[in-house]
């Protein structure tokens, strides 16, 4: 009779735990999870860890870790692949009545169709463990009349615990698009899970597992400045249950610090899992980190599912190819000789100059000094003149333009009318107007849509009364950009218009 209720609470527990494995809140950041391929999809090497725990009727609670770890692959300086490991922790009831582990190793492979299209391929394998023990259970036979329940006594049953292992394979396919800042405006893909349909019967029992089937999905709704919303969906199907997991990214992207050409994402998740469960997290995203929480609440009164809380640490960075490091490590060698050898001739005597020569060592030394002085002299004031066009042509940055745009927008008016006031003030001075592009495009069409671009605030000037004599304009393509062409809203600073003030 014992082993038939060990049995059910196995099935129960088991049951629950492979049907929360996808349903982490902040599943994107558990890909090898969701779909083998989805590994090939990222860009960068990371690692994610997230820690949850999701409380069910009857005082019965999960605590799940997962770790993940992902990293591209080279073959001759080029993009061959992607790796994936990832580690599953579950443990359930009063000492960990009953623990889940999974370990995951997963190879992809991304084929790229066209310059924005690519499809991705993974293969997957897991090996898994469970655990099952009776000492946080009680029995018939511990009960003793007069103090209750005492774990002292024997509990007349012939294990204490259960253990069982297997292995199981997954593949998937992931078609997606991106944009120039190779970011994902779409996604869809299918993935099957347990294809060896493996036995997970603690007993002498045929259990196979079921093949899992995952359709998951998404696309770039909404797109404007700062503000992104993306879609998402899962489907789950196996054994014939399904679960529909729909939901939206709500994304704010900014600049913190235009000089480092760093970008922050505030993401706002909201998911729905019919029938079943609502979810809210938050992310924050920086450069080479994320940071997460998420909740995910029960809806339904006969699911014995209540509530989770959901905790994301995650680290990211580019990796560049062996061959590109050992040239970066080249120049930063022959930065540091030229440094050496420019350190090793202060101070000495350019005897290859005759006046200097000629002179007594001491003498020269104070000849050379006083030369040395004049010349950084110099070099300051020019120094200064420098800086000061370069404050002027910094002020006229605020001339922005849309891409592949020549016409100036309302935004800039404000703008021009001061330098129209500023010009008018000073009637002997000149400007010179320098258009500027992104580096989206060729250099020719670049150098010609710059160019417009001057004309277009000349045009604006001559209209409102300065004199077209004392207007210069030159056009500059994408060869002098304030701010690195990383993203779209460093590119957008970009476009523009700078001007210097001429005496």
């Amino acid at each position: 009779m014992f082993n038939k209720i060990i049995t059910g609470l196995c099935m129960l527990v088991s049951c629950l735990t492979q049907a929360q494995h996808i349903n982490f809140s902040q599943y994107t950041h558990t890909p090898l999870l969701v779909n083998p391929a989805w590994v090939g999809a990222t860009p960068h090497a990371s690692v994610a860890l997230l820690y949850r725990d999701h409380n069910y009727s009857g005082n019965y609670d999960f605590k799940s870790a997962h770790l993940t770890l992902m990293y591209p692959l080279f073959l001759d300086g080029k993009k061959a692949g992607r790796m994936g490991v990832s580690l599953l922790n579950d443990r359930t009831g009063p000492g960990g009545v009953y623990t889940f582990q999974m370990a995951s190793l997963n190879l992809a492979h991304t084929i790229q169709m066209t310059r924005a299209q690519h499809l991705s391929v993974g293969l997957q394998g897991h090996y898994h463990f469970r655990r099952f023990s009776t000492e946080g259970l009680t029995t018939g036979s511990q009960y003793h009349q007069e103090i209750g329940f005492d774990p002292a006594i024997d509990a007349g049953e012939d294990f204490t615990e259960l253990r069982h292992r297997y292995v199981s394979f997954s593949t998937g396919l992931l078609w997606h698009t991106q944009d120039r800042d190779e970011e994902t405006t779409f996604y869809t893909g299918l993935a099957l899970y347990n294809l060896n349909r493996p036995n997970e019967s603690f007993f002498e029992m045929d259990r196979p597992l079921p093949v899992r089937f995952h359709i998951n999905g998404g696309f770039k709704l909404y797109h404007q400045g700062r503000v992104t919303i993306f879609p998402e969906w899962v489907l789950m199907h196996a054994a014939g249950t399904t679960l529909l997991n729909l939901g939206s990214q709500w994304i704010y992207q900014w600049v913190p610090d235009s000089r480092k050409g760093e970008t922050a994402k505030l993401v706002l998740s909201t998911r729905y899992i019919v029938n079943k469960t609502a979810v809210v997290a938050l992310q924050f995203t920086k450069e080479h980190f994320t940071v997460g929480f998420g909740h995910e609440l029960g809806t339904r009164s006969d699911d014995p599912f209540t509530d989770a809380n959901e905790y994301l640490l995650s680290l990211h960075k580019q990796v560049v190819p062996q061959q590109k490091n050992k040239k970066i490590r080249q120049q930063k060698k022959k930065g540091k000789r030229r440094n050496r050898e420019s350190a090793n001739t202060r101070g000495r005597i350019d005897r290859s100059i005759p006046f200097l020569s000629s002179l007594p060592p001491d003498t020269a030394m104070v000849w050379k000094q006083d030369f040395d002085d004049r010349l950084k002299q110099k070099a300051e004031k020019l120094d200064q003149s420098i800086r000061g066009k370069i404050s002027m042509a910094l002020a006229g940055q605020t001339f922005e333009f849309g891409f592949n745009e020549t016409r100036i927008n309302p935004q800039s008016r404000p703008y021009l009318n001061a330098l129209v006031r500023q010009l008018q003030e000073y009637p002997q001075r000149r400007i010179k107007l320098t258009g500027h592009t992104d580096n989206i495009g060729s250099q020719a069409v670049n150098q010609k849509i710059s160019l417009l671009r001057a004309q277009a605030v000349k045009q604006y000037l001559i209209q409102h009364g300065i004199d077209s004599s004392r207007i210069a304009t030159v056009g500059k393509g994408s060869t002098e950009p304030l701010y690195p062409n990383s993203h779209e809203i460093l590119r957008a600073k970009n476009r523009r218009v700078s001007f210097v003030l001429e005496p």
